[in-house]
């Protein structure tokens, strides 16, 4: 009886299962392409293409268009190596890491931040 009853909650389970995953649409895939690549190409506007914008001078347009390409590549992040380098200062020499290399012999200005000071202290000679 437990069996039966088991396998009984067990096959109406597939069931309801099987048929929820029918509803669903998956992945689809035709040609090595997502099939609603249509629908995110047809949402491509490119207002700045030659003959879409506004502007009817090709150098005005170019310039432009270079303009636009400078002000995206400045919103890009910081390189992520550091670079180390030693900075004599009222008669100390820190190290400073920067994203920024500096030739040697630069004059370079430092900000710290109260909360990034670490204190080490030069360990004992014996």
């Amino acid at each position: 009886m437990k069996r039966a009853l088991l396998l009984a909650i067990l096959s109406s389970f597939l069931l309801h299962t099987l048929s929820a995953q029918e509803g669903e649409r998956g992945y689809e895939i035709s040609r090595r392409m997502p099939l609603f690549y249509q629908q995110l190409k047809a949402q491509l506007t490119y207002p700045m293409a030659w003959g879409k914008s506004n502007t009817t001078d090709f150098t005005t347009w170019r310039n432009e268009g270079r303009e636009m390409l400078d002000h995206c590549l400045q919103l890009m992040p910081p390189p992520s190596h550091q670079w180390e380098m030693e900075v004599e200062a009222g008669g100390f020499t820190w190290l400073v890491q920067s994203t920024i290399m500096t030739p040697v012999g630069t004059e370079v200005g430092i900000y710290v931040r109260p909360e990034n000071i670490q204190v080490m202290h030069k360990p004992q000679t014996e």
